[in-house]
């Protein structure tokens, strides 16, 4: 979505134990856009590790039931189904 203002349109929902959340009302879709930031303490390679084991995604991941690769595009990029 462009906009003279990136940010003005994205409404801070949430602050809290160093997690920020950001939510974006987008016209025609029926879920919001979301935006988080964080400072995690971990080089690149350790995040992507974590962020690609689907087998413990429902370890960490708010509401996460089940999660699967749906599609492996190339190597380091990966689709992936979540069920809450």
């Amino acid at each position: 979505m462009a906009s003279s203002k990136p940010d003005q349109d994205w409404e801070k929902v949430s602050d809290q134990d160093g997690i920020v959340v950001w939510r974006l009302n987008i016209p025609g879709k029926d879920l919001p856009g979301f935006r988080g930031e964080a400072i995690i303490h971990g080089s690149v390679d350790e995040v992507m590790t974590v962020v690609q084991d689907n087998q413990h995604h429902t370890d960490w991941m708010y509401r996460c039931k089940e999660s699967a690769v749906r599609k492996v595009a190339t190597a380091g990029e990966n689709v992936f189904l979540l069920m809450s």
